[in-house]
């Protein structure tokens, strides 16, 4: 018995073509919806996160800078460190606002000499107000590192560091009483105001 051979008209060969052209035409919609959508989804994840992460830092730095306190004003108008027998220049326009954190002298197993962290408050607000960068990588590589070598500013003693990886010796001032004092200078923060404040720092005396 010969088998019947069946042919399939022009129109339903048609009908398949229109049916896989319009199934690519939705996957290829599909697949370009899908990367703008994460596209748009990741950026905006990615800058919550850049927001979120320079939200926490300015916390942190904020919390820092609500423990150092300012130096006494003397009636000669100079500043005077107390609890390190240290006395400042009068503050001028230019230079205002010195701030401070004292470390007393610890010995035993985890002994740290004796030093003060030293800052003004326009340099720790500028600090602050650099952490909102355009990226998360460029505030995890470039900008939270700067700001925080800035609200660290300057780190003064009474002997010499072991360890100068991040910080450099701006100069030694020979005080009255006998004490060398040391003052250090965070290499990373590049801000102008620092140079000022070197030289204000260096005028140091003691009382």
């Amino acid at each position: 018995m010969a088998k019947k051979t069946i042919n399939k008209s022009p129109k339903n060969n048609n009908l398949t073509k229109a049916l896989l052209v319009v199934l690519g035409l939705v996957i290829i919609f599909v697949i370009c919806a899908q990367i703008v959508f994460n596209f748009v989804v990741w950026k905006y994840i990615t800058e919550l996160q850049t927001v979120n992460l320079a939200n926490l830092s300015k916390s942190a730095l904020k919390e820092l800078e609500d423990t150092m306190i300012r130096p006494e004003k003397g009636t000669d108008n100079r500043r005077y460190i107390p609890e390190a027998k240290l006395v400042l220049p009068a503050e001028s326009p230019e230079l205002d606002r010195v701030i401070y954190l004292y470390h007393p002298k610890e010995d035993g197993e985890f002994a740290t000499p004796e030093s003060l962290q030293m800052n003004t408050k326009s340099i720790y607000s500028r600090a602050i107000s650099s952490l909102y960068a355009s990226n998360i990588g460029e505030l995890l590589n470039n900008v939270m590192p700067g700001a925080q070598a800035c609200s660290r500013g300057f780190m003064l003693q009474f002997e010499p560091l072991e360890s100068t990886e991040t910080v450099k010796l701006s100069g030694t001032v020979k005080l009255q009483d006998g004490r060398t004092l040391y003052v250090y200078r965070e290499t990373a923060c590049n801000y102008e105001e620092l140079n000022q404040f070197e030289s204000y720092l260096l005028k140091a005396q003691s009382y």
